[in-house]
C-alpha cells in the first residue's frame, strides 16, 4: 500500500471579491494577509450584518467563512422579542415584529394595577428599555406576580406562600421558607453556578485570581482578589467559602453601580502595586448575572467606562464600537457531561471511527483502508467531511511477518486524514488531546518545560490502567471502561468484560484528567471475531483486544501534525 504525504501550498493574500455588503462596509485588521479579519459594520444602527460578523484570511487565499452566492452578506434589522405575552392587560401597538426605534405602550384590565414601565422603546441591542410592565392583584398575603419578561411564557398563576413556590420575604426559589436573604433558594442556585464556573475555569491552560460578590443595595464579599495575589487564597479554600456562604440580613434595593465601583477600587490597588507596565500584563474578565436594572447609586455607565479606561490605558471615548465577535477557544478535550456534547472529537468513517486531533486531522486505524482507495473513497461524518488526503504509518505493513507464520501483523497500525477544511470548533467539534504536545501539557498543569516521559508517567502510571473507548451504536456512540495491560510493545492489550468490535477501529482509547480527555492509545484489532453487527458485545475467556500505544507512535505524528510548513496550524511537540 502505498504511502501518502501531504503536499505544501503557496501562500496567498486573500482578495476583496463578493467581500461587499449592502447596507454596511468593512475593515480589515492587517490588510488582505493571512490571519487578517474582515469586520463588518452596519450604517445604520439598527441593524446588524448576516450571515456573518467576521470573516478571516486563511494561508490558502480563502477566507473563512467562505461568502455564499445563495446567502449574500447584508445588514438585517435588529428584533425586540414579542411583549404581547403579558397577562391581564394590553401591548399597544399590538404587532407581529418589533424594530430598534418602536415604542409600546402597555394598559391593564379594569382591578389591575400596573407595575413596571407603562413605555417601552426597543434598543439598538435587541433588548426593551425600562422593566417588565405587570398587570397583577398583589395582596400582603402572597407573593407579587413575576410578570413575564418579553419573547418568553410561564407556566403556573398561583402564588401563596403555602405552594412552595414562593417564599417569605416572597422570594421565589426552590428550597424552604426563610425570614432572612440567607443560604436559601436563589442563593443556592446562584452559588452551585458560581462554583461549577470556578470548576469548570479550573480546567483551563491558566491560573486566573478571582474576585466574588453578590449584591443588592449592598456588596457581599465572598473572596477578594488580594487575597489571591497574597497567596492568602486558593481555588479550593473559595469552593469551601462558597458551601458555607451566608448573608445573614435583610435589605432592598439594587445598586448596580456599587459592585462596578468595588472592582475598580481593586484594580486600582493592582494597578498601583504592579506599576503601569505589569499592570498591561494583567488580563481581566467581568462576569456579572443581572437583568441590568438598578433603582439605586445611580447609573452605573461613567465607572465602566473608568474601568475601561484604566484598562485600555486611553479614552474609549473616540474608540469605535465594540464588535460582537465570539471567540472559541483552541483547548483540545474540553468536554460536557451532556450526552450531546461528551465527545466532541469523536468522528466517523463508513466502516471506522476515528478522533478530532486538531481542526485540519482525523487520526484513525491504518488498515480501514484499502489498497488503492483514494481521498473520494473515503467518507467522513464529521461536518462536510470532504478528505483532501490520508498518510498511513510508513512502517504499517500488514503482512511483514507472514514469512513468520503471522498472517497479519498490525503494529503502527495508525493513519491520519487530512480535511480539506479546518472544522469549526464549538462545543460539539473539538479536538483532543494526544501525548507528547504543549497542548496536552497545558490540559495536565504540567509548568515549566515538561517532557514526554512526564506524560506517559501521569497518564499510564501502573501496569494495569483503567481507559475508556467508545463503540458504535447505530447513529451515536457508547462509552466503555477497559483495564489496559501496558508493556514496552507498540501494542498493548485491553482486558475487560466488553470488546471492541470491527466498526470500532481506529477510536480513541483515552482517559478523563478533571475536565480534560487525553488520548493514548486507538484500537487496533481483537484476536476473536466477536460480531459483525457492531454495537456492546460480551468478551470470552479467550478474547482479548489489542490498541496502539500512541506514546510508541510519535514520531510519525510529529512528521505531520507538527509540520509548520504547511497551510494547516500546527500542534507543538515537546522536545523531550
Amino acid at each position: 500500500m502505498g504511502n501518502f504525504f501531504p503536499a505544501g501550498e503557496v501562500q496567498c493574500d486573500c482578495t476583496e471579491t463578493n467581500m461587499q455588503m449592502a447596507g454596511g462596509d468593512y475593515t480589515l485588521t492587517n490588510k488582505l494577509q493571512r490571519g487578517s479579519m474582515l469586520v463588518y459594520h452596519c450604517h445604520d444602527e439598527g441593524d446588524y450584518p448576516y450571515p456573518h460578523l467576521v470573516r478571516v484570511c486563511q494561508p490558502n487565499g480563502r477566507w473563512n467563512p467562505s461568502p455564499k452566492r445563495f446567502s449574500p452578506q447584508r445588514c438585517k434589522r435588529v428584533e425586540c422579542p414579542d411583549p404581547n405575552v403579558m397577562e391581564y392587560g394590553n401591548v399597544i401597538p399590538s404587532q407581529e415584529r418589533y424594530f430598534v426605534g418602536n415604542e409600546t405602550t402597555y394598559e391593564c384590565y379594569s382591578g389591575y394595577t400596573l407595575r413596571g414601565s407603562s413605555t417601552r422603546q426597543c434598543l439598538p441591542n435587541g433588548k426593551w428599555s425600562g422593566s417588565t410592565p405587570i398587570c397583577s392583584r398583589d395582596s400582603g398575603d402572597t407573593c407579587a406576580d413575576p410578570g413575564i419578561p418579553a419573547g418568553a411564557s410561564r407556566t403556573g398563576n398561583i402564588f401563596g406562600i403555602d405552594d412552595k413556590k414562593c417564599f417569605f420575604p416572597h422570594k421565589y426559589s426552590a428550597c424552604g421558607p426563610t425570614g432572612v436573604v440567607a443560604k436559601g433558594p436563589e442563593l443556592c442556585m446562584r452559588l452551585s453556578v458560581v462554583s461549577d464556573t470556578l470548576l469548570e475555569i479550573s480546567s483551563f491552560s491558566v491560573t486566573p485570581n478571582y474576585e466574588i460578590v453578590f449584591f443588592s443595595s449592598e456588596v457581599y464579599e465572598v473572596v477578594n482578589i488580594l487575597d489571591f495575589l497574597d497567596g492568602k487564597a486558593s481555588l479550593i479554600s473559595v469552593i469551601e467559602i462558597l458551601k458555607n456562604f451566608t448573608v445573614g440580613e435583610k435589605n432592598t434595593g439594587t445598586d448596580l453601580n456599587i459592585v462596578f465601583k468595588t472592582f475598580l477600587e481593586r484594580m486600582a490597588v493592582i494597578k498601583r502595586r504592579a506599576g503601569d507596565e505589569g499592570f498591561k500584563e494583567h488580563r481581566h474578565v467581568l462576569i456579572f448575572f443581572t437583568d441590568g436594572a438598578y433603582n439605586m447609586g445611580g447609573s452605573p455607565l461613567p465607572t465602566v467606562e473608568r474601568i475601561k479606561n484604566m484598562v485600555y490605558m486611553n479614552n474609549t471615548s473616540d474608540q469605535q464600537k465594540e464588535s460582537r465577535e465570539e471567540y472559541l477557544g483552541d483547548l483540545c478535550a474540553l468536554f460536557h457531561t451532556v450526552m450531546k456534547k461528551m465527545f466532541p472529537w469523536a468522528a466517523f468513517n463508513h466502516k471506522c471511527l476515528g478522533s478530532l486531533v486538531t481542526p485540519r486531522f482525523i487520526l484513525t486505524a491504518a488498515h480501514c483502508f484499502k489498497f488503492g482507495d483514494t481521498p473520494e473513497d473515503v467518507i467522513v461524518e464529521l461536518n462536510d467531511g470532504a478528505v483532501k488526503t490520508f498518510t498511513l504509518h510508513p512502517k504499517y505493513n500488514i503482512s511483514a511477518k507472514v514469512d513468520q507464520g503471522v498472517k497479519e501483523f498490525y503494529d503502527n497500525d495508525v493513519a491520519l486524514i487530512q480535511l480539506e477544511e479546518d472544522v469549526k470548533i464549538s462545543t460539539e467539534v473539538r479536538p483532543i488531546c494526544i501525548p507528547c504536545t504543549q497542548e496536552t501539557s497545558n490540559a495536565l498543569k504540567l509548568v515549566g518545560d515538561s517532557t514526554c516521559k512526564q506524560q506517559e508517567q501521569l497518564l499510564l502510571k501502573d501496569q494495569i490502567e483503567r481507559l475508556n473507548f467508545l463503540t458504535r451504536k447505530r447513529d451515536t456512540v457508547g462509552l466503555k471502561d477497559v483495564h489496559a495491560k501496558l508493556g514496552d510493545n507498540v501494542s498493548f492489550t485491553l482486558l475487560s468484560c466488553v470488546v471492541s468490535v470491527e466498526c470500532d477501529s481506529g477510536g480513541a482509547v483515552f482517559k478523563n484528567y478533571e475536565l480534560r480527555t487525553i488520548q493514548v492509545a486507538l484500537v487496533s484489532w481483537g484476536s476473536k471475531e466477536m460480531c459483525t453487527g457492531g454495537g456492546v458485545v460480551e468478551s470470552d475467556r479467550f478474547s482479548r483486544d489489542f490498541h496502539i500505544n500512541l506514546f510508541k507512535v510519535i514520531p510519525f505524528l510529529k512528521s505531520i501534525l507538527g509540520n509548520d510548513l504547511d497551510e494547516y496550524a500546527p500542534l507543538t511537540f515537546l522536545k523531550n
